[in-house]
């Protein structure tokens, strides 16, 4: 399913931006996502995941922006 989720998701931005996936993985915002991320100079981008509290601090103190987005599922009965 991530695979899916950065596939589609690059299909739709690069129709405005220019980008370039620095890391993908599954799990919570840590802690090494704000340090790849102000190493990259990139943004986290974030479905269906939490960013704990204390992370969500570091990312504001470091400037590192953070897009949390909730994935919606429909599922067909008829398959």
């Amino acid at each position: 399913m991530l695979e899916t989720i950065l596939e589609q998701s690059e299909k739709i931005i690069k129709g405005y931006y220019q980008i370039s996936i620095t890391d993908s993985s599954v799990g919570s915002i840590s802690e090494a996502d704000i340090t790849n991320a102000q190493d990259t100079g990139a943004m986290i981008i974030g479905f269906d995941v939490q960013c704990p509290t204390a992370v969500e601090k570091r990312c504001y103190d470091a400037g590192v922006v953070v897009r949390l987005h909730k994935i919606i599922y429909k599922f067909n009965e008829d398959l």
